[in-house]
């Protein structure tokens, strides 16, 4: 990930995503672009533009790119960070994550029962609406849930099904071994706002839960 600026002066940061597709055989061809730049929802963080970086180097533009080529996806940045720079009270979102989550904060801070509540709706609902585009949603994750208030929060890499990438979680093995990843996914990520800590991952309850859950 790369924060980017234009030249004017007033321009506004962005965010620049680089990644190689890994489906055989997928072609970025200009309906491709079209399904990545059109796909908007209340929840779900839109693509602000792409371009194709071939082998050599050289910039494509918005042509059609070759199989192999690198995808820069451009969005808009969040200036509270991802959700789970949220529940580990970063101060710099941009800050390289060995930085923000070391071993000895595994465990970040539980969120209230109302923001878990109202954040799981609305990643439920980008979810959903995923699914009904043909976009699985499993690779859904408290880290690439992008936080922009106390009461909105977007998903967001959600080409990563689209183009055969791997889920940024720890778990993404146990996950894609279910029956119906996605749905573990949301489960992976409520508990984590629940608890501090990611499922499988972590060894310890916050001290408030330890007399309530086993």
């Amino acid at each position: 990930y790369y924060l980017c600026r234009q030249r004017a002066a007033d321009a506004q940061e962005v965010l620049l995503s680089l990644v190689t597709p890994r489906r055989r055989n997928l072609r970025m061809d200009e309906e491709m672009r079209e399904f990545l730049l059109g796909l908007h929802h209340p929840f779900v963080m839109p693509v602000l533009d792409l371009a194709f970086v071939p082998e050599d180097g050289g910039a494509e533009g918005a042509g059609v790119g070759p199989p192999t080529a690198s995808l820069g996806m451009f969005r808009s940045v969040a200036a509270w960070g991802s959700l789970r720079d949220v529940l580990h009270s970063s101060a710099d979102p941009a800050l390289p994550a060995d930085a923000k989550y070391t071993a000895e904060r595994r465990l970040g801070q539980s969120l209230d029962q109302e923001r878990i509540a109202l954040y799981g709706r609305q990643i439920l609902e980008a979810m959903v609406f995923l699914q009904s585009v043909w976009v699985s949603g499993a690779g859904v994750t408290s880290a690439n849930v992008l936080v922009l208030s106390d009461d909105w929060c977007l998903v967001s890499d959600w080409e990563n099904d689209v183009l055969g990438l791997r889920s940024s979680s720890t778990n993404h093995d146990y996950l894609q071994s279910r029956d119906n990843p996605a749905v573990h996914a949301f489960g992976h990520v409520l508990y984590e706002m629940a608890t501090g800590g990611a499922p499988l991952t972590s060894n310890t309850l916050p001290p408030e839960m330890q007399t309530t859950v086993p």
